[in-house]
């Protein structure tokens, strides 16, 4: 006589990909208030002046998880003929020379802002003809 108890039977437990009766209520409550997790997700991640950088990037790896797939590492076994160099970087100082060159960039921008702020205000002190004459009609 077959043993029907324990193990792995056909049709037993809950479908592959259906989600469990307390994941189904959270669903239901999220989507009766119009909340989407990854919306919210997207706004954390895209909010530059009032969330940290930390959280931001958090918020950005989750979201990779949905949009790519991870990347697997791959074991390379190979007879290398002659001299092989390993350049090591330090990421550390990698960052630093982005921030110098973004303050850099930063810098230059204010430079070339400036400088057109001061070219309209000299075009307007030159002559006070070239003040746009506007045309007010009344009804």
């Amino acid at each position: 006589m077959a043993d029907t108890h324990g193990g792995r039977r056909t049709g037993a437990g809950r479908p592959a990909g259906k989600l469990s009766s307390l994941a189904m209520a959270a669903k239901e409550i999220m989507d009766s208030k119009g909340y989407n997790p990854f919306e919210s997700l997207i706004e954390i991640a895209q909010d530059t002046e009032g969330t940290p950088l930390d959280l931001r990037l958090q918020a950005h790896k989750e979201l990779c998880k949905y949009h790519s797939p991870q990347l697997k590492s791959l074991d390379v076994n190979m007879a290398v003929k002659g001299s092989m160099a390993v350049k090591l970087v330090s990421f550390a100082e990698e960052q630093a020379m982005i921030q110098q060159q973004q303050a850099i960039y930063d810098a230059h921008q204010a430079r070339i802002a400036q400088n057109d702020e001061n070219i309209i205000d000299a075009e307007y002190t030159k002559s006070p003809d070239c003040v746009p004459e506007v045309e007010v009609k009344s009804e």
